[in-house]
Formats: structure tokens, C-alpha cells, sequence
């Protein structure tokens, strides 16, 4: 993906997870996905992405800890230092 596009951004989720999203150039659509946690969303906005991640990430980490598996190990501790 071309650097400083406008059609691509990563955030951390909570200072831990890396979120990577991108649109779509066909379909207009904006994708995020989280490789670490293992999850991703299609949205119609990056907002939308975002704030689908989110929740898809919170979901993910719940199921995880329920099943007594281990979370998988974070991007940037934000704890560190």
C-alpha cells in the first residue's frame, strides 16, 4: 500500500494491538484487520472499521479468557516504562 495514502491507517487498539485498515479501491469498502488477536472487519467508513474492530477484538479476548486460553501476547506494552 502506497505510504501517506489517505486510503490506509494503523492505530493501536488500547495501546496494545495493532489494527491495520485499508479501503478497498474497488469496492470502496474500508477493511481492518488485527493479525496479533486474529480478527478483521469490512465497513462502509474507517470510523465504522474502527469502532467494528473494537468490538471484534473485545469479543475475541473475551472468548479466549473464557476459554481459559492464553491472550495472545500485545504489539506495545502501553504499561512499560
Amino acid at each position: 500500500s502506497p505510504q501517506g495514502s489517505a486510503s490506509s491507517a494503523s492505530v493501536l487498539y488500547k495501546g496494545q494491538y495493532l489494527v491495520k485498515a485499508w479501503q478497498d479501491p474497488q469496492s470502496r469498502t474500508w477493511i481492518a484487520e488485527c493479525p496479533t488477536v486474529g480478527c478483521a472487519v469490512e465497513q462502509d467508513s474507517v470510523d465504522a472499521a474502527r469502532a467494528a474492530m473494537a468490538d471484534s477484538i473485545e469479543d475475541m479476548l473475551e472468548t479466549l479468557g473464557a476459554g481459559g486460553y492464553s491472550l495472545p501476547p500485545r504489539d506495545l506494552d502501553a504499561g512499560d516504562g
